[in-house]
């Protein structure tokens, strides 16, 4: 099977092989990548998938790519690349490979498993061979474990940033009264944020949007893996303050003004 995946590098460091052989490895952080594009034999001539990797302000990137990223339905990314596979069927645009590069430190927790087993038996430790077997299993089901629970986040909405610290960030911007709904959703390292503001009625629509501006430069700064702000402003008024919600739950800024 083809595979493919975008990361980056973290470090360098080393690993003994079976014969005590010093063997430099370099560290990579690989992924989550989120695939923006397919292109297919009959609209491009050919069958590749377009992955984006690394958060980046919608602020940052060109009208083009805006539009592109738009498109797609998914947050601007750092960097693109385009691989070629055989068959793309089973790939839409906005999934996350995140679990195949699990798998690959699955693959490399069994490769060490085995040298390190090797080893301690060649040392007359008969059973170091099942020992390390059982602490890949372990290390596998672990990995597994971690995929599930994040996936599972995710498809239930989880809550990703607490409602309380949002609203401190929001309420300390001048002309907001009181902050409510909040909602936070998505995958960890790139949430969507939605939100209710009162303000005062007799604000204009002007003095409300430099209000929303300023929100969204500070929940950006504060947290910067929210990749889409969603503002929806209305006056304190008795009939908004009844409406109230119960304080909830998280890509290009969109942001809603409401009179």
């Amino acid at each position: 099977m083809q595979k493919g995946i975008i990361g980056k590098k973290l470090g360098m460091t080393q690993l003994f092989d079976a014969n005590g052989k010093v063997v430099p490895v370099t560290i990579i952080e690989a992924g989550p990548c989120t695939v923006v594009q397919k292109k297919t034999v009959e609209s491009d001539g050919y069958q590749a998938v377009q992955m984006g990797y690394g958060e980046v302000s919608a602020k940052k990137v060109n009208k083009a790519a805006k539009g592109h990223f738009d498109k797609a339905d998914v947050a601007p990314k750092r960097t693109l690349r385009e691989f070629r596979f055989d068959d793309i069927a089973a790939v839409n645009v906005g999934d996350i490979l995140k679990a195949d590069a699990a798998h690959t430190l699955s693959d490399c927790l069994v490769s060490i498993g085995v040298i390190v087993g090797l080893i301690l038996v060649a040392c007359g430790i008969e059973m170091a061979d099942d020992i390390m077997a059982l602490i890949v299993m372990v290390a596998i089901l672990f990995t597994a474990f971690d995929i599930f629970k994040s996936a599972f986040a995710t498809f239930t909405d989880e809550t990703r940033i607490p409602a309380a610290e949002i609203r401190g960030v929001v309420e300390s911007v001048e002309g907001v009264q009181e902050a409510h709904q909040i909602r936070t959703r998505g995958l960890q390292g790139e949430i969507y944020l939605d939100l209710h503001i009162l303000v005062d009625p007799e604000m204009t629509v002007i003095a409300s949007h430099k209000v929303v501006s300023e929100i969204e430069q500070k929940l950006s700064e504060t947290f910067p893996e929210v990749q889409d702000i969603l503002i929806y402003v209305e006056p304190n008024d008795e009939e908004h303050r009844m409406d109230k919600g119960s304080i909830g739950n998280t890509a290009t800024n969109k942001t809603t003004t409401e009179e």
